[in-house]
């Protein structure tokens, strides 16, 4: 679906569900056999192998791109005074995983 407003972007709405599905399998308000990982519902051909040779050669991490997420030293303490079980959120936030 495009974006409202003039922004050049386009999204796709996904539901995810763990399990067999046993409903009807609706893309594009059609009913279709399958939804394949490109999000449409082309015959699979093959299967996709990862390319041994680029591994470890690259990785993005994560990027901070607005202030709204940031916390001091002081709230990041406080947060952790009120909950003890956050420390695992710390944790992936410092080092980038538990």
């Amino acid at each position: 679906m495009k974006w409202p407003g003039q922004a050049a972007v386009e999204v796709s709405l996904i539901t995810i569900h763990k399990g067999e599905w046993k409903n009807k399998i609706i893309l594009d308000n059609k009913t279709v056999e399958r939804i394949t990982s490109y999000l449409d519902d082309s015959e699979v051909i093959g299967k996709p192998m990862p390319l041994a040779s680029n591994k470890g050669k690259s990785f993005q991490g994560s990027i901070v791109l607005g202030k709204g997420f940031v916390l001091t030293s002081k709230e990041a303490l406080d947060l952790k005074k009120k909950d003890p079980e956050i420390k695992m959120f710390f944790s992936i936030l410092k080092w980038g995983g538990p």
